[in-house]
């Protein structure tokens, strides 16, 4: 029902482009309403980048819109080397978590007087 009249909303209000950030390649959350739409453009972009969406016609059957990226709204030009500057460092830390891990133990340490022993329970 939300997304009906969100929908609908952008249709009377005439709203033709949107503000958004990536959530994962080809979708978009809406930053000022309750949308979460697909969009042709992000591919390659990271999480939580700011994009400026184009969207498309409303399908009213199927409750469906689309939209294509106008603009990266985070990237920012450097005025000396003319590089471009983006801040993408919410999503990279949790992507370079993943992967493999290791864990080496001695199996053969024969200390046992450091290991914890059970202590015989007493009937009071």
């Amino acid at each position: 029902m939300e997304r009906y009249w969100t929908l609908r909303h952008l249709a009377q209000a005439g709203i033709t482009e949107i503000e958004g950030a990536v959530i994962k390649d080809g979708v978009v959350r809406a930053d000022t309403l309750p949308l979460v739409l697909g969009v042709m453009g992000t591919d390659g972009l990271p999480r939580n980048a700011r994009v400026r969406v184009k969207l498309g016609a409303v399908d009213d059957i199927s409750l469906d819109i689309g939209g294509t990226v106008v603009e990266r709204l985070d990237a920012q030009i450097s005025a000396d080397t003319g590089a471009e500057i983006t801040d993408d460092s919410e999503g990279d830390d949790l992507e370079d978590l993943g992967g493999p891990i290791a864990i080496a133990v001695d199996m053969e340490s024969g200390d046992e007087a450091s290991a914890p022993t059970a202590q015989p329970a007493t009937a009071d």
